[in-house]
């Protein structure tokens, strides 16, 4: 009878989340999350999931937050 020694492959890897393509907007007088995610081609669902927003109808002039999947870079509005 012969026994056979175990073998243990262990593979090293790394797992690199891809880069977000958020990005930054600061909230204008006159902006809605509605107008903010149309002129963004994205959701107010979203807008409020990635900032973490309790009531989407609180919002402030001034107020920086992230917009989902756009180009990189920081945005306010002029």
């Amino acid at each position: 009878m012969f026994i056979l020694p175990a073998f243990s492959l262990f593979v090293a890897c790394q797992f690199t989340a891809p880069e977000s393509n958020d990005f930054n907007y600061t909230i204008a007088k006159g902006d809605t999350l509605t107008s903010i995610a149309k002129k963004f081609g994205t959701t107010v669902a979203a807008i409020v999931r990635l900032n973490n927003i309790a009531d989407p109808n609180k919002i402030s002039v001034g107020q920086v937050i992230k917009i989902p999947g756009s180009s990189g870079g920081t945005m306010s509005s002029d």
